[in-house]
């Protein structure tokens, strides 16, 4: 498991299609979620990867995916409906759906 308080390149993690690890995210309050990777893509000069939580969720329906950007050390969740359709898009486009 990928903890990103670690000193581990996030960029080479996310887009190594071979890497099989969960991601663990800890957030401000020290609750931890873990996520697998479904996809990494460059998008309009920005990084971004799309990862679904391994366990259930709490407020999150099964099944749900979401979208972040990667800085250069962290993960932030991306809000904004149209990037998230678009990165959405561009996953289906790779796959051929």
């Amino acid at each position: 498991m990928l903890d990103l308080n670690s000193k581990t390149n996030i960029k080479e993690i996310i887009f190594d299609k071979e890497n099989g690890s969960t991601v663990e995210l800890v957030g401000a309050k020290g609750v931890r979620l873990k996520l697998k990777r479904v996809f990494a893509t460059e998008y309009n000069e920005g990084l971004y990867c799309i990862l679904a939580p391994v366990n259930k969720v709490q407020g999150l329906a099964q099944g749900i995916a979401l979208v972040f950007k990667l800085d250069e050390d962290s993960l932030c969740l991306v809000k904004e409906k149209e990037l998230v359709k678009a990165i959405f898009n561009a996953y289906y486009s790779a796959i051929g759906g």
